[in-house]
């Protein structure tokens, strides 16, 4: 199994996620984004069932994913145009700015079934830290009310606490990954105000919270497991 993640993230991250026995592939930057997002996973792919799609622009090495589609679009370090691939999946719903995200994947996804939710904010996946196929954890408003309507368990927690330098502070999404039965965390939830809410809310759904450092939580973009 490979993670792919932001080659700036911390080596304590890198080295734990290969101690857990993945193949790590370190993300280049794509430079059509904003420098401190553009090596972000949750910025530069977006994979579903057994289709990764990527920008077309943006060269990286996916040999292990049986279908990639490569999508067009306005691509730029302004918001908007950083949002296309920002979509957040649980279970078969979606959450995005259906505004901006690409319609190539929009498409792909009501094809296949998935329901569609907008929301106002564009950086839904970046926001979202997905639990399991019912129950997701976020600290912005619109995702949360959003996913309860639909019947989905949301935990809301406080907003910052999560490093993304040179920004104010980063997202929950950016900070952890999903794989299996576990739920990664980019740092310590010790250093969250709702670090043992998140802990209880994980193992409430049979997953495992692992913390990869002993530093306070840092937005690296995600971590995503193909």
């Amino acid at each position: 199994m490979r993670a792919y993640l932001s080659q700036k993230a911390d080596k304590r991250i890198i080295d734990a996620l290969k101690q857990d026995g993945y193949e790590v592939i370190p993300l280049a930057p794509f430079g059509a984004l904003a420098t401190p997002v553009d090596t972000h996973a949750d910025m530069l792919i977006f994979n579903v069932d057994d289709t990764v799609f990527i920008h077309k622009d943006y060269e990286i090495d996916l040999n292990c994913a049986q279908k990639i589609i490569k999508i067009d679009g306005p691509i730029s370090s302004k918001y908007p145009n950083d949002i296309l691939l920002n979509i957040a999946i649980v279970g078969k719903n979606t959450f995005c700015n259906t505004k901006y995200a690409s319609k190539t994947i929009l498409n792909y996804l009501e094809k296949n079934n998935f329901s569609i939710h907008h929301v106002a904010q564009g950086y839904t996946h970046c926001s979202t830290c997905i639990v399991s196929e019912n129950a997701l954890i976020s600290a912005d408003t619109g995702i949360v009310e959003a996913a309860q309507r639909v019947g989905i368990d949301a935990l809301k927690v406080s907003e910052g606490n999560i490093s993304l330098p040179p920004y104010n502070h980063g997202f929950i999404g950016g900070a952890s990954g999903k794989n299996g039965d576990k739920i990664y965390f980019c740092g310590s939830l010790s250093f969250h105000p709702d670090g043992e809410k998140i802990r209880n809310f994980c193992i409430k759904y049979g997953k495992s919270p692992v913390e990869l450092s002993n530093s306070p939580l840092v937005d690296v973009g995600g971590i995503l497991f193909i």
